[in-house]
């Protein structure tokens, strides 16, 4: 399946090439020692976050950061001079994709006007925290909440859109019966491991053809090996989301990384488009906890 990304522009393409060189890197590691690996959107993300607006970046823009080896938050050259600082001498800016709405009136065939709308993007650099002078951290706002029963109240919210039944020693999401199927929290670990593995199947059942309607293919083929990448982001950023630290589902087989492995050298857009699309499934699963629905 080709990217959704228009990858015209070759600078484009040699960011998404990039971080995709960087994700098989880690999964050939991993399948050398599959017992020992942690997928590296569980590993490394966080900071993820603009320092002059306070807007996080989303997507593969998320990974592209946390593969850069510093800690945000992150701005351009301008706003950090804007915010009273200076990158260093000598610091490389990391890359980015800026998406860029396009809407316009177009004549149809017959006469018409009609609305056409795409998303376009170009490339953009930014510095980390640690790559700049002049500038110290707010002090973060102290969230009264424990931050494990906000996740309770999502699963909780969640669990009256879709039915969620305890199985022992079995976790997945049946689309046919819309059902998810998870151990009870105390056959799990720890926390993590059963909010993960929620939030993983969670992510998977926003694929239903009455919300997002994502397709899930069979093992081996790259329909596949796509929705299960977003159903791991989807988890990650999940867990950024309520500060849980969430781990690679254990699907016990070096051909379920093989299958991945073989899915992102085929694309390197397909990171991106699974991230975009585990945004999404993430922005309707949140959606569940807010009263309006919206």
């Amino acid at each position: 399946m080709a990217s959704t990304i228009k990858t015209a522009d070759l600078k484009i393409q040699a960011v998404m090439d990039r971080l995709t060189e960087q994700v098989v890197a880690s999964i050939e590691a991993g399948i050398a020692d599959p017992k020992g690996w942690s997928a590296p959107w569980h590993t490394v993300m966080g900071g993820g976050v603009n320092a002059t607006t306070g807007n996080p970046y989303h997507g593969g823009n998320v990974m592209m950061l946390a593969f850069s080896g510093h800690a945000g938050p992150w701005a351009t050259f301008k706003q950090w001079q804007t915010a009273g600082a200076m990158v260093r001498k000598g610091e490389k800016g990391t890359p980015i994709l800026v998406p860029i709405p396009v809407n316009f009136k177009k004549e149809d065939g017959n006469g018409e006007e009609r609305s056409v709308s795409f998303t376009r993007y170009r490339v953009a650099y930014v510095f980390a925290a640690d790559q700049v002078d002049g500038w110290a951290a707010p002090d973060a706002p102290v969230n009264p909440e424990p931050r494990t029963a906000d996740a309770d109240a999502w699963i909780a919210a969640w669990s009256q859109v879709v039915t969620v039944e305890e199985r022992p020693n079995r976790a997945c999401y049946n689309r046919a019966t819309d059902t998810i199927s998870i151990p009870r929290y105390d056959d799990f670990k720890d926390a993590a491991g059963y909010y993960n593995t929620f939030m993983h199947e969670a992510t998977h059942s926003t694929a239903h053809p009455d919300r997002l309607n994502r397709e899930f293919g069979s093992f081996g083929d790259a329909t596949y090996a796509r929705e299960e990448l977003v159903a791991e982001l989807g988890a990650a950023f999940l867990g950024m989301h309520y500060g849980i630290q969430t781990e690679t589902v254990d699907h016990g087989s070096t051909d379920y990384l093989a299958n991945w492995l073989q899915a992102l050298k085929n694309d390197t857009g397909l990171l991106w488009d699974a991230a975009g699309d585990a945004q999404k499934a993430v922005r309707l699963l949140l959606a569940a906890t807010r009263p309006d629905g919206e």
